[in-house]
């Protein structure tokens, strides 16, 4: 199991500093289970605050992706 948290500070969408960006925080998660070896299931999701925030500003704006999910199963083939 994992969790993570994402900071990122004011920033410009421009060389000449005219389109600030906000600064956002967003968290995401991550669970996983070995069935057995070589195989294990995993769930994870991103943005788990479902925060908006800015990619892009030039000049319109563009908004980072809402919560976001997946799953799946993990196959490790041969030795390592």
């Amino acid at each position: 199991m994992g969790v993570q948290g994402r900071f990122v500070g004011e920033q410009y969408d421009d060389d000449q500093n005219t389109f600030l960006l906000r600064r956002f925080f967003v968290m995401d998660a991550m669970v996983s289970h070995s069935l057995r070896p070589g195989v294990e299931v995993f769930a994870a999701a991103e943005n788990l605050l479902n925060q908006r925030y800015d990619v892009g500003l030039t000049p319109i704006l563009s908004v980072g992706p809402p919560i976001l999910a997946r799953a799946g199963i993990r196959l490790q083939f041969g030795k390592r």
